[in-house]
């Protein structure tokens, strides 16, 4: 897309029908048939829309089809044909991709959202090689500055570092556009992007030297850093659903379970020290409902190993193991926290509240298989039970207003 000044720019102004070079080809009129809303071309775009018609229909990739889509996406810089036929152009002719890369600056600047321009940009980007990475950074970095919450070029960023591998210095990025907006949820996004590829790097070479050991020490390493980090984010908006949707995302992380953030007493105290702070603050309850969930469902397979693994009664059923009661326990007093939690949250975040009461009815129904055995459980449950208990008397409190 040349620059607009010149003899070569009014020619390209001629209608294309005018043309010497388009003279062989026949357009193909766009008919907008019976149409209750048609499209309002205006002459030139209709004219160019034409021969753009024909084009595809031949199957030609030239210089001259190079131009057209130029002038096409000057008509619409959206246009999502023009756009692709540019491209394949592009790899049938070998063009400069540098000239391409100026073509979507030049678009950047007038629309700095446009699907098809980064789109472009990323296949650009991506054919170039690693070489490139520094321009593509400082182009994402010009978008950022329009807005730095501009889901597209967080996307081109994500996909720029992971095709060239390159995630040194993206938490140092991430963390300076959280100091600036702690909200801003397509920063978080791409910490998560990056806190991943660096541990599946981290645990491939620890399992390479030191086996199953390392990968678990290098996901807990991960872990511990994060929640460090997050919990210090949430403590400045405890309200802010993108740092905690962030904290339980952790535990999607390579070589993690969720069932296993019931093991970090720290999510419980970053809970309890936001409702402290924000009484029936939602996603902080969210999370200790989550929390009491993975300890129901962890108790609910530690009771299940201990019924398969009990003596066989004379009608050959498993009999009740006497070291069930306080499993049982345990399960009970975790679902009952987290009902109790979930309760609050259909008074707190209503607009949810038929999913929480799914929730609710998933959980009643995670320890009613276990209701009715004869565990021999007293009142106060054994060790575990007291200790799910325990954990719920400062949450009761802080719920309150």
């Amino acid at each position: 897309m040349d620059d607009g000044s010149g003899s070569e720019a009014e020619e390209m102004r001629l209608p294309l029908g005018q043309r010497p070079e388009w003279a062989d080809v026949s357009p193909l009129e766009v008919d907008d048939g019976n149409c209750v809303v048609a499209v309002q071309y205006s002459d030139e775009h209709r004219a160019a829309l034409s021969y753009l018609r024909a084009v595809l229909a031949s199957g030609e990739k030239s210089a001259r089809v190079l131009e057209l889509t130029a002038e096409m996406i000057e008509y619409n810089q959206a246009d999502y044909t023009a756009w692709q036929l540019r491209w394949l152009c592009v790899e049938a002719l070998g063009a400069d991709l540098e000239s391409e890369e100026a073509m979507t600056d030049r678009v950047l600047h007038d629309n700095a959202k446009n699907y098809q321009l980064w789109n472009y940009r990323r296949k650009v980007a991506l054919k170039r090689g690693p070489s490139c990475l520094r321009r593509e950074l400082d182009f994402i970095a010009r978008a950022l500055e329009l807005d730095d919450k501009n889901y597209h070029a967080w996307s081109h960023r994500n996909a720029v570092v992971a095709g060239f591998a390159a995630w040194d210095g993206e938490l140092e990025f991430v963390d300076t556009c959280l100091k600036k907006d702690l909200r801003n949820n397509s920063a978080w996004q791409h910490r998560a992007v990056v806190v991943a590829a660096l541990l599946a790097a981290d645990a491939g070479a620890a399992a390479a030297s030191t086996g199953e050991g390392g990968v678990r020490a290098a996901v807990k390493t991960v872990i511990q850093r994060e929640l460090f980090y997050t919990s210090a984010l949430i403590a400045k908006a405890p309200r802010n659903e993108s740092a905690w949707n962030y904290l339980l995302g952790l535990f999607a992380l390579p070589g993690c379970a969720k069932h296993e953030m019931a093991q970090w007493p720290q999510i419980h105290q970053v809970c309890l020290d936001a409702l402290a702070a924000v009484p029936s603050c939602p996603p902080a309850l969210w999370a200790l409902a989550d929390f009491y969930a993975c300890i129901a469902e962890a108790a609910a397979e530690h009771v299940r190993q201990l019924y398969d693994r009990g003596p066989s009664s004379v009608d050959s059923e498993p009999a009740v193991p006497p070291d069930l009661g306080p499993g049982v326990a345990a399960l009970h007093a975790a679902v009952n926290n987290a009902c109790l939690l979930l309760d609050g949250l259909t008074m707190a975040d209503p607009i949810r509240s038929m999913y929480w009461v799914h929730r609710h009815q998933q959980l009643q129904r995670l320890a009613g298989g276990w209701q009715a055995l004869d565990v021999g459980v007293e009142e106060g449950g054994g060790g575990d039970a007291a200790g799910a208990a325990g954990a719920g008397d400062g949450m009761q409190d802080a719920m309150q207003d």
